[in-house]
């Protein structure tokens, strides 16, 4: 897995068993704003499930589904960024992201965001990467719009979210527009 250089006081990195007690302690802290947005949360409340979470990425890139990496800032991971669901023969993926509310408005998601979309296109020759993010999830809509991905419409009922269905903005970045 790569590791990304984000500046100074921060990189992109494989995460590892070890950083599972305080990932945990992360998703623990954000738990009730970004169950508003993500639909895996309840499943990871204890360490054990965290790992697990960590070695399910390790074996999806391992398998070239996808690339998880820990956002490092200042030597303590503070958020994940990940292409997902790479398909190998579209060369396509969807790319996610989340950060810890006392890391917000550093620009830490927007800088990790834009390395791996560099990889992802310079590195894994996708020629498509999607941001689908839910209509009201405005945080999310606007790091989309600072990477330069382009509005592409709305799907209704996209994705079910523990008791209700959320509809998605998607955002697109193909290989034919500058790259952030």
């Amino acid at each position: 897995m790569p590791r990304l250089p984000l500046g100074e006081d921060a990189l992109l990195r494989p995460l590892r068993d070890r950083d599972a007690r305080g990932l945990l302690t992360v998703i623990d802290r954000n738990r009730p704003r970004l169950r508003r947005w993500l639909s895996w949360l309840d499943e990871h409340r204890d360490v054990e499930s965290v790992r697990g979470l960590i070695a399910n990425h390790a074996r999806d890139f391992a398998r070239g589904r996808s690339v998880r990496l820990g956002i490092e800032y200042r030597g303590q991971v503070v958020g994940i960024v990940g292409l997902q669901r790479i398909n190998q023969v579209d060369r396509t993926a969807s790319l996610g992201y989340w950060v810890d509310i006392e890391h917000e408005g550093l620009g830490l998601v927007t800088r990790a965001a834009a390395a791996l979309c560099r990889h992802g296109i310079e590195e894994l020759n996708l020629g498509r990467i999607e941001i689908a993010a839910a209509t009201d999830n405005q945080r999310s809509i606007d790091v989309a719009r600072r990477l330069g991905f382009r509005f592409e419409g709305v799907l209704r009922c996209r994705e079910w979210l523990y008791d209700h269905y959320v509809d998605h903005a998607v955002y697109s970045l193909t290989r034919a527009e500058p790259v952030p």
